[in-house]
C-alpha cells in the first residue's frame, strides 16, 4: 500500500490492519488501526476519524476535551497520564534520524544535527537572538 507519513514522505509498504475496542471514560469504540511492521518506536495516533466517531471535542485553548453530548463534563489533557502502563512512561528520544535520513552526513555531522534538533525542541520563545543562535548551529 502507498502511504504518506506526517512529514510528507511517501512510500510503498506492507501494512497490518486490525480493529480494536478503545475505552475512554466508560465509553467503548471499535476503531480500525493500521500498523507498519517495519516502523520503529511508533506510538498509536488516533486521528480525526476517531474524534468524529467518538464525539470527542478538543478545547485547545484550555487544554481540555469533552464528549459532544456532555460538554459540561470536561477532562484535562494530562488528567490520566499517571494511569498509563510503565512502558508508556519511558523517556523517548524523539531527536533521531531514520535509517534512510542523513546518509550523506558523517558521524560528527549527524551528532551535530541531532544536537541542534534537541536544542530546537527546547525553544519556547520567538526571541530573535535565540533563534539566530540555533540557525547558526545549522551550518554543518
Amino acid at each position: 500500500m502507498c502511504i504518506s507519513l506526517a512529514d510528507g514522505q511517501r512510500s510503498t509498504e506492507d501494512i497490518l490492519i486490525t480493529t480494536v475496542t478503545i475505552e475512554i471514560e466508560g465509553r467503548k469504540f471499535d476503531q480500525e488501526l493500521i500498523a507498519l511492521p517495519n516502523a520503529k518506536r511508533n506510538r498509536t495516533l488516533l486521528g480525526i476519524d476517531f474524534q468524529k466517531k467518538s464525539g470527542i471535542m478538543l478545547d485547545l485553548r484550555n487544554q481540555q476535551w469533552f464528549f459532544a453530548d456532555m460538554p459540561q463534563k470536561q477532562f484535562s489533557f494530562g488528567e490520566h497520564a499517571n494511569n498509563q502502563h510503565p512502558v508508556d512512561n519511558l523517556d523517548v528520544n524523539l531527536c533521531t534520524l531514520r535509517e534512510e535520513e542523513g546518509r550523506c552526513l558523517n558521524t560528527t555531522q549527524k551528532e551535530k544535527l541531532v544536537a541542534v534538533l534537541k536544542k530546537m525542541m527546547k525553544v519556547q520563545s520567538t526571541n530573535p537572538d535565540e533563534l539566530r543562535e540555533i540557525s547558526n548551529l545549522l551550518v554543518i
